[in-house]
């Protein structure tokens, strides 16, 4: 992990590495993970970013928003939270339509404007680590890599090829038979999850020959 603990250090990273971004989550309970400014992130939101090298770090919220004014990406990235009433930045899934998205810059104005399938798989990603592998984030491609360009290109529709490919990865899990179960459990363990819908993405599984693992 790299440090990045006082000013100098975050323009140092920023300078050094082709930083990307990949989200922005809630910790979960008795999930903390340790920031670059060598702090341990117990409660609120933190930002996940990948470095040139491929190595995954965690910041703050305040930490992570100074890299990305650093970064010049002056949007809220979107925030994942499985629970209701706390999804916000996309407007999906149980969202609610609070479209938080900020700045008037290219990038906040396509965020703002990301497409309704696109919406879907950025939730859908975050559902498959957590459902699949327990975890918060995708470890490596084409997962990682989906997540990236989601928020990159927020307002060019994903390949359905893509999508088939997700509906493979689940197929593939051992740990559930679909996302639908997974959700319907998680629910009857915890009233506030939220019942995320993907007819989008089910249409498009739908219209293969392919055994849906979303639905």
């Amino acid at each position: 992990m790299p440090n990045c603990r006082g000013d100098q250090a975050k323009q140092n990273l920023v300078n050094n590495n082709k930083l990307v971004i990949l989200g922005r989550r809630n910790i979960t309970q008795n999930n903390p993970v340790n920031c670059c400014c060598n702090n341990t992130i117990t409660t609120g939101q933190y930002y996940i970013f990948e470095e040139s090298n491929g190595n995954i770090f965690y910041t703050s919220k305040g930490c992570g928003r100074k890299i990305l004014d650093l970064m010049n990406i002056n949007v809220r990235i979107p925030l994942f939270d499985p629970l209701q009433n706390q999804i916000q930045g996309l407007g999906a899934g149980g969202a609610g339509g609070n479209d938080r998205v900020a700045g008037n810059n290219e990038v906040g104005h396509n965020l703002r404007n990301m497409t309704d399938l696109n919406k879907e798989v950025y939730l859908l990603i975050f559902l498959v680590c957590q459902g699949c592998w327990d975890l918060d984030f995708p470890q490596r491609d084409p997962l990682r890599g989906l997540l990236s360009n989601l928020i990159k290109y927020p307002t060019n529709d994903i390949f359905d090829s893509k999508v088939t490919h997700i509906n493979n990865i689940v197929g593939a899990c051992n740990n559930i038979n679909s996302i639908r179960d997974y959700i319907n459990n998680e629910i009857v363990n915890n009233p506030n999850f939220v019942d995320f819908q993907f007819p989008l993405v089910n249409q498009i599984i739908n219209d293969t020959n392919l055994n849906n693992n979303i639905n």
